[in-house]
């Protein structure tokens, strides 16, 4: 960060680049009401800038406002589908909040870009289960036991799931299954 800051004057001639690089250097530093001010110029420059969205949500679910952070969460996720860290970002926040309903047209959208992606099927078989949405479920399990090197996982996944519900000798009995 040090290094960063050393820069940071060489770009006040490019204020988008300044005002990105200022907020999450604030941010990094535990300043996120300050980093809000910078990453949010930015963005007037830059309204389709994920990663800034991204991090400007953090920022804002750090001073607590978290209806704004899920706004710039959905946001990121709109100017680019395939930002795998906001979405998960905001998988996370929607859980935290106890609005896990919301998550599951976060994943739909995400999938039309990257419908294999292993760890976005984890996080759906887990949302699935939370919200009982078992179609949703079943074709999760099914997409993530279609990828061989992730069969371990989904079997850890679905033994946790068990756990939760019936304790862990239900879970130790579905991994010898």
């Amino acid at each position: 960060y040090e290094q960063a800051e050393e820069f940071l004057p060489s770009f006040e001639d490019e204020p988008l680049i300044a005002n990105m690089l200022r907020g999450r250097l604030l941010l990094a530093h535990g300043k996120a009401a300050e980093a809000i001010e910078a990453l949010e110029e930015g963005i007037r420059l830059w309204p389709n800038n994920s990663v800034a969205r991204s991090l400007v949500a953090r920022a804002h679910a750090q001073v607590g406002d978290y209806d704004r952070a899920v706004m710039e969460y959905l946001e990121a996720t709109r100017s680019d589908p395939t930002d795998r860290d906001a979405v998960f970002a905001l998988l996370d926040l929607l859980e935290d909040l106890g609005r896990d309903h919301e998550g599951a047209g976060v994943l739909e959208r995400y999938w039309r870009e990257k419908s294999t992606d292993p760890e976005s099927l984890l996080r759906a078989i887990s949302l699935a289960d939370r919200t009982g949405q078992k179609r949703r479920f079943d074709g999760a399990v099914k997409r993530l036991g279609e990828i061989p090197s992730y069969r371990g996982a989904l079997v850890a996944e679905l033994a946790a799931i068990r756990a939760a519900a019936a304790g862990p000798g239900s879970a130790v009995g579905y991994i010898r299954n």
